[in-house]
Parts: structure tokens; C-alpha cells; sequence
């Protein structure tokens, strides 16, 4: 694969984030998963585009452009960092959206993620992650650069494993595609270790392409307010079950949540809104297969 090819798929990932990115400026505003997302997508735009200056330097001998290639591989290997680190705080806020799993977990990410700085910082004195020759060409340090390798990926083994142990916290067809995210990027990392030439670091733009159309789905059949499903799933759910064979049974218990207009009078529409979001919560801790917990009016 050549430079030209490179920097093309790059060039056009880019262009994907950058839409997704338009996307989801107001969602980022409202939601606190929303904005990691966003974030996210902001610093895989960057790192593309690092790629990208590096790719066009590659291989000059003058001694601006070798020094405007370390810079750019320095910036590349931050924010490739960075990724990882967000991508970190992305899963722990979808896996407990109060916020308490990503404070006990901050810490440990937090120093992974600073530890792969000081290799960074380092190396724009000692060389030890990785040099520019003189033929313009990138040299690697071997051990620094497993262990910048290591920490990146004990990052994303604990974020997985997180996921997994609350993988009942969320619905199966989010649980996959998010658990599958860092899998594209690690498969395109082996290849280009036995294959240097070639870069398909859009991998990591195919990756967020799965997780925003995880998003989306959730966002059509989520309702805003209690995080439970809408009527729009509901109806969609109880076409199916009818429609299913004979002999099918199918169970369904409404709730009227009574004195909801005394809240809001009392307490203000906020308070209506608490008072709905902890009906939601305790609906959502009663656990079994095949259950569809949905808000279907007002209340």
C-alpha cells in the first residue's frame, strides 16, 4: 500500500468523523455519554490526521521536515493514548451512567494513560520509544515501544473486562458491537507488524461508525427522560409476540404512577421528572429474559 493510498483512506475516515461529529453536537450538550462519545470521535479525527502529516514527510532527508515528522509521531502516540483513555471512560459511564463506576476506575486509567505520556515526553530527549534517521525513516526502540504497546492494551483488557462483569446493565445488541470496538484497530496493529508499509488506521473510524450506529438504535427505542424503552419499541415488541406461533403467551402489567400531578405541583416538574426516573430505576432492577420494561404516555 502506498503513501498516496494511506493518506486517501485516512483523508476519507476523516470526513466520516468530522460528519458524525455534526451529528451529534447537540446530543453531546445533553448527555453525559453523549459528550465522551464526542470526544472520542474528536481525538480519533486527530490522530488520522497526524497520520496523514507523517505519511507526507516520510522518507525527506531535510532536517524540518524529520523534525516535523517526530513531532507528528510524538502527537500520534498521545493521542492514540488519549483514545484509549477515553474510550475507558466512554464504557464506564455506559455501564454506570451515575457516574460512581468511572470514580473508582479514573485512577487506575488515569495512570496508565500518564505513564504512556512520560514515554512520549522522554523520548523527545532520549529517543527511547522511537528516532528519525537521517534517511528519514522511522526507527523503532523495541522495549519502550512494547511496553507504551502493553500499557495501551492493559488499558483496553480492563475496560473489556469491565464491560463484561456489567454486561447485565445493558442489552445485548449494545453489549457486542461495544465489546468488538477495539478488535478492527488490533487486527490492522498485526498485520502492520509483519507488514510495516501499510497503514488501515481508518480501522479505528470503522470502529466508531459500529459504536454510533449502537447509539442510534438506543436512541430510537430509548425514551429520553427514564433511560426505559419507547412506545415505539413497545409497539414493535407486541407485533411480534402476537404475530408469534400458537400457544405463545404473553404477559403484560401496566402502571399508573398515581399523585404525579401533586408532585409537579408541590415540587415543580423536576421533581415529576425524579419522581419518574426512580420509577424507572426500580422497574429496571427486576430482572428477566424476554422482559420489555417501556413508558408508553406521559407517566
Amino acid at each position: 500500500m502506498d503513501v498516496n493510498c494511506s493518506v486517501a483512506l485516512d483523508a476519507l475516515s476523516i470526513v466520516y468523523m468530522l460528519i458524525l461529529l455534526y451529528n451529534l453536537r447537540q446530543r453531546a450538550r445533553r448527555e453525559p455519554s453523549g459528550r465522551r462519545y464526542f470526544w472520542l470521535l474528536a481525538a480519533i479525527s486527530a490522530f488520522l490526521a497526524l497520520d496523514i502529516a507523517y505519511l507526507l514527510l516520510s522518507g525527506q532527508t531535510a532536517p524540518a521536515a524529520r523534525l516535523g515528522m517526530k513531532a507528528a509521531k510524538s502527537l500520534y502516540f498521545a493521542t492514540n493514548s488519549l483514545i484509549v483513555w477515553l474510550w475507558a471512560s466512554y464504557i464506564d459511564h455506559i455501564c454506570s451512567p451515575s457516574g460512581h463506576g468511572w470514580q473508582k476506575h479514573r485512577i487506575l486509567f488515569s495512570c496508565i494513560f500518564f505513564a504512556d505520556l512520560l514515554l512520549v515526553a522522554a523520548n523527545l530527549f532520549t529517543g527511547v520509544l522511537f528516532s528519525i534517521s537521517p534517511q528519514g525513516a522511522f526507527v523503532v526502540g523495541p522495549w519502550a515501544m512494547w511496553l507504551f504497546t502493553l500499557l495501551n492494551y492493559l488499558s483496553i483488557l480492563l475496560t473489556g473486562y469491565f464491560l463484561i462483569r456489567n454486561r447485565k446493565n445493558l442489552k445485548r445488541e449494545q453489549f457486542y458491537p461495544l465489546l468488538l470496538f477495539p478488535l478492527p484497530p488490533f487486527c490492522a496493529e498485526l498485520v502492520q507488524i509483519f507488514f510495516r508499509p501499510c497503514s488501515l488506521l481508518c480501522t479505528y473510524a470503522v470502529s466508531a461508525l459500529l459504536i454510533f450506529q449502537v447509539s442510534q438504535n438506543a436512541t430510537i427505542y430509548t425514551d429520553e427522560l427514564t433511560g426505559l424503552a419507547n412506545r415505539r419499541l413497545l409497539d414493535e415488541s407486541l407485533q411480534k409476540w402476537f404475530s408469534a406461533p400458537r400457544g405463545a403467551w404473553v404477559c403484560c402489567v401496566m402502571i399508573d404512577l398515581d399523585g404525579l400531578k401533586r408532585i409537579n405541583d408541590t415540587q415543580g416538574h423536576l421533581g415529576g421528572d425524579r419522581a419518574l426516573c426512580a420509577m424507572a430505576e426500580a422497574i429496571r432492577g427486576v430482572r428477566r429474559k424476554g422482559l420489555v420494561a417501556a413508558r408508553y404516555g406521559g407517566d
